[in-house]
């Protein structure tokens, strides 16, 4: 505690003073103490954080702004795959204190918090900077360290707001930033001078913090295994969260998903409120979803079935979870490696594969429909989820999953794009020969800035409605928003 209001004193976070007369002070404050630790789980240091309870403010009197943007885990992974390709180097740098950085632009009045003392009884804290908890504080850091980046020279991407990137004028490397609140993951050019600079630049403003850990990005360790090949896991997460649930030493399970559909008919005759199961059973899918989102793609489809039932789980379901639990740990060590050699797949910069079943939902009929982009052979982005209408005919069915892989498509496209591809065609074909991708390549046809991104989908009806309006007896009914992969196509 003193450490911590040695550090708020000396940012100059705030000052003592007698509170304005006739103002009532509305905020307060709390401790929150933690034990921080390293990769390995062993205690890096112990913290006390100074907290104001921001639920106190007010709109349009303590505030008017509070949303702070924050770099994408696709992003992440988009960098990881570059860094693989080019060979460069991964920094991730933490700032100390950065909220304490960023100054108020209304002043704040709070009282003391417990176990201090004010210089003379009856004073209170006037906040000058940003201060933890504050509902506007994530706003105003962003915004102060944002204009840093952009006069050091960065400059931000449009696809992702918090992705910053810095070419140099003198050997033409490349360095690009992701932003995570204070966290940054930093990819460049080996050999490069760019990221000495960033030091330099950041050095001269602000403190690091520092950590045994400096290959762990939001939880996700990053190990090189060689100039060329990255491996992405979370295994200090995955064994923090079997040892909770007591699911260590358990028989090795190799299936996703015990045999049989998800169904409601398996949920209990009672109020949700009064089911025991529910609260555990959504805490349990929460962790496990993090994992699938950074990490993890084969979970993605077990999860969202098994996320359908979640207000009113069953014992059934329950069964499922923890076969799922156990499933994860048989196979504690997976990742995502990039950069490993994968002679029988179709490798580009950005490839993509889409799929979906027919009326697969025994509860209501609906079909599940799944995509998976990979750039240069390792999966970036993923989603498995039911969809929205009953589809009439597998080639519908196949068509709407389509049209989310599309919007999908579109995204990566700008994000591509912001980090300089413009051609998406594919490199190495894999297993198949070229003739099965003559129509997808096209890349004697169009102009260097405008070869797509190819899309896999196995589906003749789908393809064919996708290129022209064609059957139109038998697709008419679809709804217009699915033929939205029609107009990118």
């Amino acid at each position: 505690i003193q450490a911590e209001i040695q550090n708020l004193e000396q940012n100059k976070v705030f000052e003592w003073i007698d509170p304005p007369p006739e103002m009532k002070i509305r905020l307060d404050s709390s401790w929150a103490f933690k034990m921080k630790p390293n990769d390995q789980g062993f205690v890096d240091r112990a913290k006390a954080r100074l907290v104001a309870r921001g639920f106190r403010q007010l709109y349009g009197v303590d505030y008017i702004h509070t949303m702070a943007p924050v770099g994408k885990i696709v992003t992440f992974r988009t960098m990881l795959a570059e860094m693989a390709r080019r060979g460069m180097d991964l920094n991730i740098l933490d700032i100390k204190s950065a909220y304490l950085e960023a100054d108020l632009d209304i002043p704040q009045y709070m009282k003391p918090p417990a176990g201090v003392k004010p210089p003379r009884p009856g004073q209170v804290m006037k906040l000058l900077k940003s201060l933890y908890g504050l509902r506007n504080s994530g706003r105003n850091w962003h915004d102060k360290f944002r204009a840093d980046l952009l006069a050091w020279g960065f400059e931000a991407c449009n696809a992702d707001t918090c992705l910053f990137q810095r070419r140099s004028k003198r050997d033409g490397t490349i360095m690009r930033v992701l932003l995570f609140v204070d966290d940054m993951a930093i990819t460049s050019d080996k050999g490069s001078h760019l990221y000495q600079d960033l030091v330099k630049n950041i050095e001269s403003k602000y403190k690091f913090s520092q950590s045994e850990d400096s290959h762990v990005f939001l939880g996700m360790a990053v190990t090189r295994i060689s100039d060329h090949m990255v491996f992405l896991g979370q295994q200090r997460y995955i064994h923090e969260l079997l040892s909770k649930y007591n699911r260590l030493d358990v028989k090795p399970v190799h299936t996703v998903q015990k045999p049989g559909l998800v169904s409601k008919d398996d949920c209990p005759d009672c109020e949700p409120g009064a089911n025991p199961l529910a609260k555990p059973y959504r805490e349990m899918i929460g962790e496990l979803r993090w994992i699938e989102r950074c990490t993890r793609p084969d979970l993605a489809t077990a999860l969202s079935e098994l996320g359908k039932v979640q207000l009113n789980p069953g014992q059934a379901h329950m069964d499922r979870l923890y076969h799922l639990m156990d499933y994860l740990s048989t196979t504690r060590d997976y990742g995502i490696t990039f950069g490993a050699d994968r002679p029988e797949e179709a490798i580009g910069p950005m490839v993509g594969f889409v799929d979906a079943n027919w009326g697969g939902d025994n509860d209501d009929y609906r079909s599940r429909g799944g995509y998976i982009f990979k750039s240069s052979g390792a999966p970036v982005a993923w989603a498995s989820f039911r969809l929205e209408s009953v589809a009439l005919s597998s080639c519908e069915a196949e068509f709407m999953a389509a049209s989310e892989a599309t919007k999908q498509a579109t995204w990566l496209r700008y994000l591509m794009s912001d980090m300089g591809y413009g051609d998406m065609s594919i490199t190495e074909f894999g297993a198949l020969c070229n003739r099965d991708y003559i129509k997808a390549k096209l890349s004697g046809n169009l102009h260097r800035g405008e070869v797509p991104i190819t899309i896999f989908e196995d589906n003749k009806g789908t393809i064919s409605l996708s290129q022209n309006d064609v059957m139109h007896k038998r697709s008419r009914h679809i709804h217009i928003r699915y033929q939205f992969v029609r107009h990118h196509y």
